[in-house]
């Protein structure tokens, strides 16, 4: 079985209903178990132990908070990938009212329940063999309905 490691830093802009914007570096680390298929040209690798943290520096205080509910697809053949995350499955915060501020205020996650990320991987890689790789990927990521390349 082909396990792969990934990590991804992605920067974005994630925006309240008051149209404040929340600038964020997102790590993520995949760790996909599972391939559906022997190694071919379709192969398409599935996590489901994802993990996501991300850092939002502002002037008074650093909100800072991971998630570990991950979950997503990568083609082999062109690089391609998504994922989504469970917005109100995020922990870490400096306090609980941070977080509840981030939930109610930011990302309004009783309407949106479920954030995305999609797009491809720049370099080749070869993701059939076993290891730990670092890339760099392009594509657009989707938080209450707001999105950004």
């Amino acid at each position: 079985m082909t396990k792969a490691h990934f990590k991804k830093n992605i920067y974005g802009l994630m925006s309240s209903k008051n149209a404040r914007a929340v600038f964020l570096i997102v790590f993520i680390t995949f760790n996909f178990p599972t391939v559906f298929s022997q190694p071919a040209p379709e192969s398409i690798f599935e996590s489901t132990t994802g993990e996501v943290v991300f850092v939002s520096e502002a002037p008074l205080e650093t909100i800072q908070a991971s998630s570990k509910e991950l979950r997503g697809l990568i083609r082999v053949s062109d690089r391609t990938f998504a994922f989504t995350i469970p917005t109100q499955s995020f922990t870490g915060f400096n306090s609980p009212l941070q977080q509840e501020h981030f939930y109610e205020n930011y990302i309004e996650s009783q309407l949106y329940p479920k954030a995305s990320y999609s797009g491809k991987i720049i370099e080749p890689v070869d993701l059939l063999t076993d290891g730990e790789y670092i890339v760099r990927a392009k594509g657009k990521a989707i938080f209450c309905l707001v999105s950004n390349s």
